[in-house]
């Protein structure tokens, strides 16, 4: 089964704290996406102040889709 990922489990999974059951998933899937909402959130938070990424967040969703082939 396929698994998407919400905003949530893709910060998660870039601070490393995904939740074990939630990585056994994602490891086990035969495909990963990742929600088209996730970077407009992530972009919103970061804007408000509310959230801080290494990287412009363009580049930072890019290095971690890529990095886990999401």
């Amino acid at each position: 089964m396929n698994v998407l990922l919400d905003t949530c489990a893709l910060l998660a999974l870039a601070r490393g704290e995904l939740p074990a059951r939630a990585a056994a998933a994602l490891r086990r899937a035969p495909g990963a996406f990742v929600s088209v909402v996730c970077p407009w959130e992530v972009a919103i938070k970061s804007a408000a102040g509310k959230l801080s990424v290494a990287q412009p967040v363009p580049q930072w969703y890019h290095a971690l889709t890529d990095r886990y082939e999401l």
